[in-house]
């Protein structure tokens, strides 16, 4: 057992909880276990539950979509597709999204997409998860403006909802989309309330030049400064992907306490370009990792995003120590807790959640292990998940997810998809 990323192994371990929550964590010899309903999980390392900090689950039935094209090209096509997707449908991606991340591991997430139909699947999952539902604005984009200034209206009720739906579980960010897609007015405004009702704000943020060229030719500033002039660069600022900051915005983002969501794999798919994650994390900043949406990385998969961040960042510096296999797991528990402001997840403690992973050691790529943080992280992949505990309670067991509605998820998925043909074909 890990109880922390950067940690020790506890071989011969156990875990007692109670009531959802972690009261011990140590050596099973000489434990007294009585009254207590023992489950013996077999020959797997446990570790934290992942923390996924940037998700578009809904986007799961957008996979495969727009294959090939940059950045901005592929927004145009998606945000066609978006436009006319409606709660049933979102409901239902949010629905096969949840569960995906659940059979990677991810037992926390901080999702980017509609929050009432999330609100439902989760209901309706009856899963107990530890999460921030991101409102999404972007009122210089056609199809969003006058809802985004209706949600802005409305943060006040949007928060309440979410936090009181589930036992404090949930928590709300606002989410302006990306500095280019938002007035300087919305800015403003969503900085004002995120101050008064400590809320995140989760944006994208300098994914790539064109990103940047947009702000610097609009406010003069790189972007993390023109953040930091509209009151935006503290330490509830979650900005997925940063790949094209400066060192001065680097420096300005670990001394405000800023987290930066590293997402590799969709990064590298539409060709973006590779984060500078070892100098952020030299300079101070919050590294977490998130997966983005199945639309831009194919998967939500934990494991290949820890996996490719440790190898872009030796191939980007020439360096096999540049970056560890105990950082990158880091950045996927404790680092994406820290930018969720999930403080009760991330790691295996008393008084925390007891969500955790528990991974096969009979599989033929996870023999011998010389270092099994490297193992993990380096070598195992979803596949391995045995089991997954959410706030004690199982919801993967022997490999097989136990949520209910998944079949029918996965049967609905390609409807949905066909009955977006006509809009698909109306943008090539």
């Amino acid at each position: 057992m890990l109880p922390e990323a950067r940690g020790s192994w506890i071989k011969d371990a156990a875990l007692l909880v109670e009531d959802g929550t972690i009261t011990y964590v140590g050596p099973r010899e000489g434990l007294d276990m009585r009254g207590f309903d023992i489950v013996d999980l077999g020959n797997v390392a446990v570790i934290p539950g992942f923390v996924n900090a940037h998700a578009h689950a809904a986007m799961s039935l957008l996979r495969g979509y727009g294959d090939g094209l940059p950045l901005h090209a592929w927004l145009e096509r998606i945000w066609r597709i978006e436009a006319k997707m409606d709660q049933e449908v979102i409901y239902h991606g949010s629905l096969l999204g949840v569960a995906e991340q659940i059979r990677s591991g991810i037992t926390s997430f901080v999702d980017f997409y509609n929050v009432e139909p999330m609100l439902r699947a989760l209901r309706y999952l009856d899963l107990h998860v530890r999460a921030v539902l991101t409102l999404a604005f972007m009122d210089r984009v056609e199809y969003m403006a006058e809802e985004s200034w209706r949600r802005l209206r409305s943060i006040g009720e949007y928060t309440s909802m979410v936090r009181e739906w589930d036992g404090g579980r949930l928590d709300l960010a606002l989410g302006p989309h990306a500095p280019y897609s938002c007035s300087p007015e919305m800015l403003r405004d969503l900085a004002e309330a995120s101050a008064k009702l400590k809320l995140r704000v989760h944006t994208h943020l300098s994914e790539t030049e064109e990103d940047v060229a947009k702000v610097r030719e609009e406010s003069g500033m790189t972007p993390a400064a023109y953040l930091e002039t509209l009151g935006l660069l503290n330490e509830r600022l979650i900005a997925a992907h940063g790949v094209h900051l400066t060192d001065d915005e680097i420096s300005l983002m670990g001394k405000r306490g800023a987290s930066v969501v590293h997402c590799p794999r969709s990064n590298s798919r539409l060709g973006t370009g590779v984060a500078r994650i070892r100098e952020m994390m030299d300079a101070g900043v919050n590294v977490a990792l998130g997966t983005d949406g199945p639309a831009s990385s194919d998967s939500l998969d934990a494991f290949e995003e820890m996996r490719l961040m440790v190898y872009l960042q030796r191939a980007r510096l020439g360096s096999p120590s540049a970056i560890g296999a105990s950082d990158a797991l880091h950045a996927m528990t404790l680092g994406s807790a820290r930018a969720a402001g999930l403080d009760d997840v991330g790691a295996l403690r008393p008084g925390l959640r007891a969500d955790f992973v528990a991974l096969d050691l009979g599989s033929i790529h996870m023999r011998p292990a010389w270092d099994l943080t490297t193992n993990v992280v380096m070598s195992a992949g979803r596949a391995d998940v045995r089991y997954v505990y959410v706030e004690g309670r199982p919801a993967v067991e022997e490999g097989r997810v136990l949520l209910r509605g998944v079949e029918e998820a996965i049967a609905s998925a390609d409807e949905f998809r066909d009955l977006f043909r006509d809009v698909e074909n109306t943008v090539h």
